[in-house]
C-alpha cells in the first residue's frame, strides 16, 4: 500500500514544481487519507497475521491433540500429513517464510498459503530436526 501513498503524493510534487502552492491547501486533506489507507493496511496485515495465529493455537490444534503427524524431512522438501485431514509435500524453494513457537511452526508458501504443523505434537527428535532443515533450506524472501 506505500503506492497508495505515493499517489497522494503526486498532485503535490506538480503543483510545486508549476509553482501553484495554493493549490497545496486542498491536497492536504487528500494526502492525509492517502496517507491514512496507507497506514491502516499495514497494521490490519500484522493484526489478521497474529489473530489467525491465534485462531490456529485455538481451535485447530486441540483437535489433533493425541494423533502423531507423519513428517519426513530431507534436503528436497517436505512430506507432511495427519491421516484422515490433511497430506502434501512442500519442496524447499515453493516456501517463502516461516514462524514458530513451542506448539507450531508454519511455513507460508507463495501466494496467501500457509502450511501449519503442529510441533507440539512432534517428538523432540523430530522437533529439531524440522528447526534445523527449515532454518538451513528455507531463504525468507518479500513474496
Amino acid at each position: 500500500m506505500p503506492v497508495v501513498a505515493a499517489l497522494g503524493f503526486v498532485p503535490i510534487v506538480v503543483f510545486i514544481l508549476l509553482g501553484w502552492t495554493d493549490w497545496l491547501k486542498l491536497c492536504a486533506p487528500g494526502e492525509a487519507v492517502f496517507l491514512g489507507v496507507a497506514l491502516f493496511s499495514g497494521v490490519k496485515r500484522f493484526y489478521n497475521i497474529r489473530k489467525n495465529f491465534n485462531r490456529f493455537t485455538k481451535y485447530y490444534l486441540p483437535l489433533l491433540e493425541g494423533q502423531a503427524p507423519f513428517l519426513e524431512i530431507d534436503d528436497k522438501g517436505i512430506l507432511f500429513a495427519f491421516p484422515g485431514y490433511c497430506e502434501g509435500k512442500y519442496l524447499w524453494n515453493s516456501i517463502t517464510d516461516f514462524a514458530e513457537n513451542e506448539r507450531l511452526t508454519l511455513l507460508y508458501l507463495f501466494g496467501k498459503k500457509c502450511l501449519v504443523i503442529p510441533t507440539c505434537a512432534l517428538s523432540p527428535e523430530k522437533r529439531l530436526e524440522l528447526g534445523a532443515t527449515v532454518r538451513r533450506n528455507v531463504v525468507r524472501r518479500k513474496s
